[in-house]
């Protein structure tokens, strides 16, 4: 099934990197409309990404981005032509930096190397042919989302900004 992973940078301002895979020689022409596949058995390691206003902004992002794209959406499965899914993650990273004390930029006068801990995740958003259950489009974004999990407005900037810019990627 499709699935979408969502995980969160969490670093501060950390930048939007996103990305996408076409499968080799699929013809998107094809496709036609979509519905949202049921959920699956991947857990959700944070509750703060899972929950209805993040599901919610994850949805209306997705379908706005695949209307544009020519996809209406199904109610039923059955009568799609893609299926399409998400749930939440965010893993805790480490990220070690050293300093340059030729450059001035040292966090004390030993310019000792410092181990920064932060939250990381990443949106994964996949559309699967729903005939073949086959995995036609994936795309992924991840961003700097700790100063925005307690704020609902930023947060569903950053999820939408997120959402869109994976589907500049997708085929039309």
């Amino acid at each position: 099934m499709a699935s979408v992973v969502l995980g969160v940078v969490s670093a501060g301002c950390a930048t939007l990197t996103t990305s996408a895979h076409v499968e080799p020689g699929i013809s998107m022409a094809q496709y036609h409309s979509f519905a949202w596949a049921p959920a699956d058995a991947l857990p959700t390691s944070d509750p703060r990404l899972d929950n209805a206003f993040v599901r919610d902004h994850l949805q209306g992002a997705t379908e706005k981005a695949l209307a544009a794209r020519g996809l209406q959406v199904q109610s039923d499965t059955a009568s799609a032509d893609v299926l399409v899914h998400f749930h939440g993650n965010m893993s805790p990273a480490i990220n070690p930096v050293s300093g340059d004390s030729t450059a001035g930029s040292c966090y004390d006068e030993n310019c000792v190397v410092r181990v920064l801990q932060h939250e990381v995740g990443l949106i994964v958003i996949d559309v699967v042919d729903a005939r073949t259950q086959k995995l036609i489009w994936r795309g992924w974004a991840s961003n700097g989302f700790e100063d925005a999990l307690n704020n609902p407005d930023r947060l569903q900037r950053r999820v939408t900004a997120a959402v869109n810019r994976m589907f500049t990627q997708f085929p039309r």
